[in-house]
């Protein structure tokens, strides 16, 4: 049995890597981003917001993903990679819009995928999600591979339009759309990386973004509920079945990863991670259950303030303490 001391001086040098691994990564966002920091022209549809997004992006795939699977292969990442994969974030939460804002068709959507050179900007978003997809096709000879993902990719996200105001969709339905999301999303990035990915590995990495994507739907309830969009957390009766959702999904995920063909300890190193970015979204179900109490979970009739995570709430640092030290 390990000492509880003992995993308190592993807690806080996984800590200190992974804080030294975000201000990394943040200085590497920070001057990627300059020249989008006062493009020109410049109007409404691009705001304060985006830049902010995109500055978040990078991070999320990269510090709690990327770092992650680079330990398992015993290579850190690259200057090449990481200038794919900040790409890659940047663009990504742009790509969205398109869909969200219902800015463009699909049609037109897959077309500007394709051929950003050719494709004609209708305003400042626009124009920077093109010139973010120059850059990756630039440093990224996209293969057959990331094509056939990316379609995938790219259907799901006209599927995921239904989620808005889509509360009478059976859970199914929407356990698959927000899986796929999760899943692909998370694959395109594996594909940036080297070497590329078996059959074998690409489906852990699929099933590892759909765990990703349970936990973003736990953390964003409040900002879901305002935009009424319908997703596994906005939906749920019971909390119970988040629990149940989210454990089934960790199991798949951390038994996929184990089963790959990388050395036991980097792996274990990388699953002790991943627990640690899991924890909010635990915690965030535990305050959530409470709220629910004996009854089922009414979320319309929650106070925004009661079901809003907030990572720096200290009761979250409080509760989330003794899950971190249980992981070994």
């Amino acid at each position: 049995m390990i000492l509880p001391f003992t995993n308190i001086a592993r807690l806080t040098r996984t800590f200190t890597t992974l804080q030294k691994q975000y201000k990394r990564q943040q200085q590497f966002t920070q001057d990627f981003l300059q020249k989008y920091q006062n493009w020109q022209p410049c109007d409404a549809s691009f705001q304060k917001k985006d830049l902010r997004r995109m500055r978040d992006y990078p991070l999320q795939f990269i510090v709690f993903f990327a770092d992650f699977f680079a330990l398992m292969r015993g290579q850190a990442l690259g200057q090449v990679e990481r200038q794919r994969l900040t790409t890659y974030a940047a663009l990504l939460c742009l790509y969205d819009d398109f869909f969200d804002e219902e800015m463009l068709a699909s049609d037109e959507i897959w077309a500007f995928y394709q051929n950003p050179k050719g494709f004609r900007a209708q305003n400042t978003k626009q124009a920077i999600c093109r010139d973010l997809w120059l850059e990756l096709w630039r440093i990224y000879p996209r293969d057959t591979y990331f094509e056939e993902v990316f379609r995938k990719f790219h259907q799901n996200q006209d599927t995921s339009r239904k989620q808005y105001e889509g509360h009478h969709l059976p859970q199914s339905v929407i356990q698959q759309i927000s899986f796929d999301k999760g899943g692909y999303a998370l694959l395109l990035s594996r594909l940036l990386m080297a070497p590329p990915p078996d059959e074998q590995e690409a489906e852990a990495v699929y099933q590892l973004g759909a765990w990703f994507q349970i936990l973003d739907d736990i953390v964003d309830i409040a900002k879901d509920r305002r935009e009424k969009m319908a997703t596994l957390m906005t939906t749920c009766q019971k909390i119970e079945e988040l629990e149940n959702i989210l454990k089934q999904q960790t199991q798949i995920a951390f038994e996929a990863i184990k089963k790959l063909n990388y050395p036991t300890k980097t792996k274990n190193e990388a699953l002790y991670r991943f627990q640690i970015i899991g924890t909010s979204g635990t915690v965030h179900l535990k305050r959530l259950k409470a709220l629910q109490g004996e009854g089922s979970f009414r979320l319309d009739e929650y106070p925004e303030k009661e079901i809003q995570w907030i990572e720096t709430r200290w009761q979250n640092y409080w509760k989330g303490l003794p899950i971190l030290l249980k992981y070994t």
